[in-house]
């Protein structure tokens, strides 16, 4: 494609996101630790597992999802960049082959214009034709887990909001150690859940727009 490509860039964006749910997951841990530990309840450790294994594995699953859509997007854009090249004819100014070609040869140097615009186009279609491939494949592998994952994700967050409604309403409030314990745990589920709804649209929708710029540009 003759394209550069800021590698450091791409590797910072797969260690960010590799490295945010390992981050996420510990603060996760530690909120729990935080509300329990300053609570007078006694929760049992195999109690704890199960609240922070639904979680975790929900946040895994949004990190390798987004991951994969942000590698699609990029390469999206490499595609697209070289088509904008093609259609203001820049593409053809930066090739090695004109250098080689005398500009008196005014027929000659047409005819390889056209070739290497073409040969150009051609490549740009077929690594956009894998590209959908991956779209494809990405939404076979992912497609049913993503659907559990935000649904599980809404249904938590309606459920501690309730919880949050119901505590409020039976007057929580006038413990304040529990209710403030009790509000930072339903906050941080309720963010949590929302976060993991966020990240996967908002990854989702900036691969798709990548996308339906080629056709714009076509």
């Amino acid at each position: 494609m003759d394209e550069q490509i800021d590698y450091v860039r791409q590797v910072h964006s797969v260690w960010t996101i590799a490295v945010a749910p390992v981050v996420v997951s510990l603060m996760r841990v530690f909120s729990i630790y935080i509300s329990i530990a300053t609570s007078d309840i006694a929760v049992p450790i195999e109690k704890m597992g199960q609240l922070i294994y639904a979680d975790i594995f929900a946040l895994l699953i949004t990190a390798l999802h987004c991951g994969h859509n942000n590698l699609l997007r990029e390469r999206f854009k490499i595609v697209n960049v070289t088509l904008r090249k093609i259609k203001d004819r820049k593409a053809w100014f930066r090739g090695a082959l004109f250098s080689r070609i005398s500009i008196s040869d005014t027929k000659h140097v047409a005819q390889h214009r056209e070739k290497y615009i073409c040969d150009k186009i051609k490549a740009c279609a077929k690594i956009y034709d894998k590209l959908m491939g991956c779209v494809i494949s990405l939404n076979t592998i992912y497609g049913f887990a993503m659907v559990q994952t935000m649904s599980l994700s809404l249904v938590y967050i309606v459920l501690y909001l309730f919880y949050l409604m119901e505590a409020t309403a039976s007057g929580l409030y006038n413990d304040a150690n529990r209710y403030v314990n009790f509000i930072f745990y339903v906050s941080w589920q309720i963010l949590y859940g929302v976060g993991v709804i966020f990240f996967n649209i908002h990854y989702c929708e900036e691969t798709v727009k990548e996308a339906k710029i080629t056709s714009r540009i076509v």
